[in-house]
């Protein structure tokens, strides 16, 4: 496992647990807090995505094409401490995990 990824695997481990102790410091102090909050990360890489998935020996799910506001999107994604972690990912990367058989066809 590349050292990257440990590092980076322990940040992310620490934002899902501050994330949900500053959800809990808002809802103590009645301040609004998003459904679901505390419950999803959104990953911006596809391959940071998959290479946290790895390390905590998580299936990665893709869904198919949802819309919004007339722009397509694949969805991917994979559960950790009860936080949802999930990416857009394009077509491309998709199908080089779908070779790779990382991950299993969506469609």
């Amino acid at each position: 496992m590349d050292a990257s990824i440990e590092m980076k695997v322990v940040a992310l481990e620490k934002v899902i647990e501050t994330q949900k102790q500053i959800i809990q410091m808002k809802k103590d102090l009645n301040i609004d807090v998003s459904l679901n909050a505390d419950k999803r990360l959104h990953v911006l890489s596809m391959d940071d995505l998959m290479a946290y998935a790895e390390y905590f020996d998580e299936h990665v799910s893709v869904e198919g094409r949802y819309s919004f506001s007339g722009v397509w999107y694949i969805y991917a994604s994979f559960y950790h401490s009860g936080t949802e972690i999930y990416t857009f990912p394009d077509e491309e990367e998709v199908e080089k995990y779908i070779k790779e058989g990382k991950i299993e066809n969506y469609e």
